[in-house]
């Protein structure tokens, strides 16, 4: 069938005038039209499962314990021991707030205010959703916590070091010095009072001295046995506690006799000649003789030293210090 159109003819001017002319029938774009109407379809689907309020999720929050302070400064009381740190639960919203939303905007706390008395105590999981949202909690893997409170309590107990897997020379001497013979520690009064011993266990090779402080330690009762703790609640600090192993071993050394003034091209006799130095092995290691320093010298007079430690590097001694070591001079192509 032919389509015809009403046209106004412009060349008539302002004249009224109306053609009739034959044009092509118009073709229907499909293509377009199809692809509009899937972004459509999709658009709307997505905004469906948006605002789909029948959606659940499940998150695993961090359990936070509330009314501690409260507790300790009322009552002097600790918490400890609780059987689990995290919750697991279930919740359920629009699509579009648990998108939205992520586990830092939950809460899960247990309140310990409450708490009158040391003991076991079982206390309510109370989750908080985020405010303002569609998100309601549907259930709880734990609604409840098992918890200890106790009485703090700090003490001064006696501290003592002990060897574990230790690994030594058998040439070196070894020795142990601490620089206190106790510790004070703090915790629940149940655990605190039983304990008597804080211990400090040495492991590991030892060639030359070393020195420990900031340690773990370890506690046992009055019979030596130890008291384990799986909760951590034992507090104390030892970063001013000092451990020092001692490490020293023997070495010969040759006396060197140096004159700074008239005499120094003599020629020098000592009734010893060797001196026996005692330390640690790495400082010893170091030296290769025990000098003696004299501002002058004569032919035919004799000096009279006293073996010391006094210009050995810290650590260092004369094993038999105090030794009186006799000095003679003579010129340098004389016979002994």
């Amino acid at each position: 069938m032919k389509q015809f159109d009403f046209i106004k003819d412009p060349e008539k001017g302002g004249d009224d005038s109306v053609s009739l002319e034959h044009t092509p029938k118009r073709k229907l774009d499909l293509g377009p039209r199809l692809v509009c109407l899937v972004i459509a379809v999709f658009i709307w689907i997505y905004m469906v499962n948006l605002n789909d309020t029948d959606v659940t999720s499940t998150l695993t929050l961090k359990i936070d314990v509330v009314g501690t302070e409260a507790l300790r400064s009322d009552d002097n009381m600790l918490i400890y021991g609780m059987d689990k740190n995290t919750v697991t639960i279930t919740v359920k919203g629009s699509n579009r707030d648990l998108k939205k939303y992520t586990e830092v905007d939950y809460r899960a706390t247990v309140d310990v205010s409450g708490i009158g008395k040391a003991g076991k105590h079982t206390l309510p999981v109370d989750i908080k959703t985020p405010s303002g949202s569609s998100i309601t909690l549907v259930n709880s893997e734990s609604p409840s916590v098992t918890l200890y409170s106790d009485i703090n309590m700090t003490k001064s107990v006696a501290f003592e070091v002990a060897e574990g897997t230790v690994i030594k020379a058998p040439a070196y001497t070894y020795g142990i010095e601490k620089s206190s013979d106790f510790v004070e520690i703090s915790g629940p009064q149940s655990i605190i009072e039983i304990i008597e011993t804080a211990m400090y266990r040495i492991e590991g090779e030892f060639y030359s001295s070393k020195s420990f402080s900031g340690f773990s330690l370890l506690f046992a009762d009055k019979n030596g046995d130890y008291v384990v703790s799986d909760y951590g609640v034992i507090s104390y600090s030892t970063n001013d506690l000092t451990v020092k192993v001692n490490v020293t071993s023997q070495r010969s050394v040759p006396i060197v006799v140096e004159v700074l003034g008239i005499g120094k091209d003599l020629k020098v006799s000592s009734d010893v000649n060797m001196v026996t130095l005692v330390g640690d092995p790495t400082l010893l290691a170091q030296l290769s003789e025990y000098k003696i320093t004299l501002s002058e010298a004569y032919v035919g007079r004799g000096a009279q030293v006293t073996l010391s430690g006094d210009d050995l590097p810290d650590g260092v001694t004369v094993l038999n210090e105090g030794t009186v070591v006799y000095l003679s001079f003579s010129e340098d192509n004389q016979a002994d």
